[in-house]
């Protein structure tokens, strides 16, 4: 390779995709990230390379460029696999538990005193379990995101979602106090996150009218979302999950996969999270996003 340039061993447009990274770097002298996926000429290999090209200068002058190149074919192999299992996992799960929950409910119908009760308890599992093979996708598109986080505008996204969740519950009291405009640099799952947080903040409030607060800020560099009940509190294990990621030996004892999908959201968005218990009553749940620089 010495001497050489990547049109001597990968095909042409890769290597073309290569060169214009590299002028991109020389007439920015900013950094760039990019993956490519090269067919060697020699061999007739293929590789996927996740790739960190650099700005390069000798005695105070931009000499050129220089690449740090990740091989990633094994990775993202892998990765493929474990979403094709997802897929054909999730479809055949849904599938028998739509027919379970079916049956549920025409047992219902059907039945009266304790067996109607009983086809209930069916019905109200089977909704759960559909509800966490949903949850399961989102979380299993966050960790396989190898595009990183985007510019998403929360100030518009919590407004939306808080009015989603009051039109659901009607008898809570929702309300959103901060700037109507705060872009952050965020998972794509943001959304779905935030979703969460409001609706567990809703349906685990044992108050006569529960009571949800969110305000957003900016502090320095990040932008902060927090969310404050009336509830009961959170569950020790509950605070562990959404602050560490920890617990995972014991999952199964936990709430669900939903504070997992914000922990994972929050961790891939370079993010942090801190949980509080409020005085009388309550919880506090506060994320600090990066504010989005770019643009």
């Amino acid at each position: 390779m010495l001497g050489g340039g990547e049109y001597a061993f990968i095909d042409e447009e890769t290597a073309t995709t290569i060169a214009r990274q590299k002028q991109r770097v020389i007439e920015t002298e900013q950094p760039v990230e990019y993956s490519v996926e090269p067919t060697f000429k020699h061999s007739d290999r293929e590789a996927i390379f996740y790739t960190s090209r650099y700005p390069y200068y000798e005695d105070g002058e931009l000499a050129g460029t220089l690449a740090i190149c990740r091989n990633v074919t094994d990775l993202e192999e892998r990765t493929r696999q474990l979403h094709v299992l997802d897929n054909i996992l999730r479809h055949n799960i849904r599938n028998e538990l739509n027919v379970i929950h079916g049956r549920g409910e025409q047992l219902q119908r059907n039945l009266e005193g304790e067996p109607k009760a009983a086809a209930g308890t069916i019905v109200d599992r089977a909704e759960t379990l559909l509800t966490t093979s949903e949850k399961s996708r989102e979380i299993t598109t966050v960790l396989s995101d190898s595009q990183g986080p985007t510019s998403v505008d929360i100030g518009q996204v919590v407004r939306v979602l808080a009015k989603e969740t009051a039109d659901e519950w009607p008898n809570a009291d929702v309300d959103v106090t901060g700037p109507t405009q705060l872009v952050v640099s965020a998972a794509e799952s943001i959304t779905a996150a935030i979703e969460e947080l409001l609706t567990n903040a809703v349906i685990h409030n044992d108050s006569e009218k529960p009571c949800v607060r969110v305000n957003l800020a900016v502090e320095g560099s990040w932008g902060t979302l927090s969310v404050r009940d009336n509830g009961p509190g959170i569950p020790e294990f509950d605070r562990d999950v959404l602050e560490s990621g920890g617990a995972i030996e014991t999952l199964s004892h936990g709430s669900g996969l939903g504070l997992w999908l914000v922990y994972w959201t929050v961790n891939h968005s370079g993010g942090k999270i801190n949980v509080d218990e409020r005085e009388p009553r309550g919880t506090e749940i506060t994320i600090w996003f990066p504010l989005e620089t770019g643009g």
